[in-house]
């Protein structure tokens, strides 16, 4: 049985003794029945209070995490751009620095280095727009990865050998490009 009191059940007879036994049992039962009745509705509310509660949490936690993954997002997309600037940075530097004793062939080539650098750029800059709404219809175009070997050599020369050599070292890359070699396809956007 419990011991709090819910409510006062009050039954009135016109006559003296108007209840009898059997009756008494009745109303004691329906009192009981009423007093669960209570109960449940009030563990009713607060489990469904317990529950808005634990939304709101699972919410937060959700958006927290959110929130957290864009930083991630934000910090490759500020490393990408970076690693573009210097590619552009440092070809531009290098063809000021070396313009008068460079032929137009090797003015062109490092002009077509800062070129895709830029299309990267603008190539991450797509994908950045294209984040909200993910396409999954696009087209796939062959690479060849002899192609992409030759590109990193070339585009990150002024790093390691450039700088390299203003300070007396001399590096050169050898690249043993296969015939063979497999053409990977990525998305045309």
């Amino acid at each position: 049985m419990r011991e709090q009191v819910f409510g006062v059940l009050n039954i009135e007879s016109e006559e003296l003794n108007g209840f009898d036994e059997e009756d008494l049992k009745v109303l004691s039962s329906f009192a009981s029945q009423m007093s669960i009745s209570i109960e449940n509705a009030k563990l009713f509310s607060d489990l469904k209070q317990t529950l808005q509660e634990l939304r709101q949490a699972q919410d937060q936690i959700v958006q927290a995490e959110k929130l957290r993954a864009m930083g991630e997002m934000a910090s490759g997309v500020a490393h990408d751009f970076n690693n573009v600037l210097a590619v552009v940075l440092g070809n531009i530097q290098l063809l000021l620095h070396q313009l008068d004793r460079l032929s137009p062939e090797e003015i062109r080539e490092g002009l077509k280095i800062i070129e895709q650098s830029s299309k990267d750029g603008a190539e991450t800059i797509r994908r950045i727009q294209e984040f909200t709404g993910l396409r999954r219809d696009r087209e796939f175009i062959s690479l060849s990865l002899n192609e992409i070997i030759k590109e990193v050599a070339s585009i990150t020369q002024p790093r390691w050998k450039d700088q390299a050599q203003r300070k007396g070292i001399q590096i050169e890359c050898i690249t043993q490009l296969g015939m063979s070699l497999w053409s990977w396809g990525i998305p045309l956007s």
